[in-house]
């Protein structure tokens, strides 16, 4: 699948999820599909992260509708169900610890609906992760960012 088509895929995946939260288990296999093909080589892989970027941005900057919080929601829901493992130069990590330390670059911009927006989905990943999962320490993750993000609630 080449960048455009993959992009268009994803597009469309998006809308679907957008409209209602029984879409999202058939949304988060067909992104998996994408995920799996894109994942046989560093350079696609790549390109499918900046796609699911892409996407999520107008995500963080949107004022609460109903709408984007069912997009919300299904991030959160694939980034903790997918099998996909993000190699960068941290090693390999899942894709919902990758998506955390992208969020989090994000955390500290001005704009308040963006900062509310991906302490969401930081709280919400984190609350959805397994126990035992180990989440890197990184100095931009602070304390009263860990302590917001638990603190506001989340529609799973």
């Amino acid at each position: 699948m080449d960048g455009d088509a993959q992009f268009q895929a994803l597009c469309n995946i998006f809308t679907k999820a957008q409209k209602t939260l029984a879409s999202h288990p058939s949304c988060i296999e067909a992104i998996e599909k994408i995920a799996k093909k894109a994942g046989a080589s560093t350079k696609t892989s790549k390109v499918f992260l900046e796609d699911l970027l892409t996407l999520l941005r107008p995500v963080l900057a949107s004022n609460g509708s109903n709408a984007i919080d069912r997009l919300a929601t299904f991030m959160i829901r694939f980034a903790v169900a997918t099998p996909f493992v993000v190699e960068d130069k941290g090693g390999k990590n899942p894709l919902s610890l990758w998506l955390i330390e992208r969020l989090l670059q994000w955390n500290d911009v001005k704009g308040k609906q963006v900062r509310h927006r991906t302490t969401q989905l930081i709280g919400g990943i984190i609350k959805k992760l397994p126990e035992d999962v180990e989440i890197p320490y990184a100095p931009s993750i602070s304390i009263k960012t860990l302590s917001i993000c638990f603190l506001l609630p989340v529609n799973l």
